[in-house]
This record gives C-alpha cells, structure tokens and sequence, in this order.
C-alpha cells in the first residue's frame, strides 16, 4: 500500500549527505516537495537520524530518516522544498517571465519641425 501523500520525481542526483554528521556520498533516486529516497554508497544509516542533504548548487536540505532497507533509506525533509529547488530539480516548472511592453514614442504633431515650417512661412498655425 502506498503511504506517500505526493507524487514523487524519478531522479538520479550524485550529491553528498550528511548521516548524521560524517559526510557520504550518495544518490538521490527519487524526490518531492516534502522528502526523498536516497542510496547510500555503504550500510549503516539509524532509522530516526538526521540528515543534511548538500544538493548540487542549493542551499542545503535537513531532514530525518523514516525509512531503512539495505543501503537505501527515506528522507522526510523538516521543511518542504522552496520554490528555487523545486524548479532546478524539476519538480516545478519556473514561473514565466512577466510580459514587457515595447516603449512607443509618444508622437506629439507640435514638433519642432512644425515649429520651423510655421517660421519659414510665415503661418500662425
């Protein structure tokens, strides 16, 4: 039966974890806003135990293990993914770029050719 409340991202991110402290590294097989799966390059990681999960040119990500089986294990992040990770993992699709209207000169017909053109013959207007 499956347990998750969100759709997961299939991935295979090389990255480093922090279990609990000693850094590791390891591979991100899937992913949500709220946790991961991770396998580890060795056994030995504690159901409960803290992670800090460095992802490729992100902040890093806290976390607790909730699940263990060989190697493998599941992360459930502290705090959801925010909107900067989500989109360079690909969990989200960036926002788009806010449309930019073209400057339109404003056409004034008082010119100062207008101006000249009144001067040079002697017109009011």
């Amino acid at each position: 039966m499956e347990r998750r409340s969100e759709p997961r991202l299939e991935t295979k991110v090389l990255l480093t974890c922090r279990v609990p402290a000693r850094p590791c590294r390891a591979t991100m097989h899937d992913l949500s806003h709220a946790g991961c799966r991770i396998e580890f390059g060795e056994a030995g990681v504690e159901l409960g135990g803290t992670a800090l999960v460095d992802l490729p040119g992100l902040p890093h990500v806290a976390g607790r293990i909730v699940w263990v089986r060989g190697n493998s294990a599941g992360i459930r992040f502290e705090r959801r993914l925010g909107k900067t990770a989500s989109v360079a993992l690909g969990l989200d699709k960036p926002e788009p770029e806010p449309a930019v209207a073209e400057y339109e000169p404003e056409v004034r017909p008082e010119g100062i050719l207008r101006h000249w053109i009144r001067r040079l013959t002697g017109r009011a207007g």
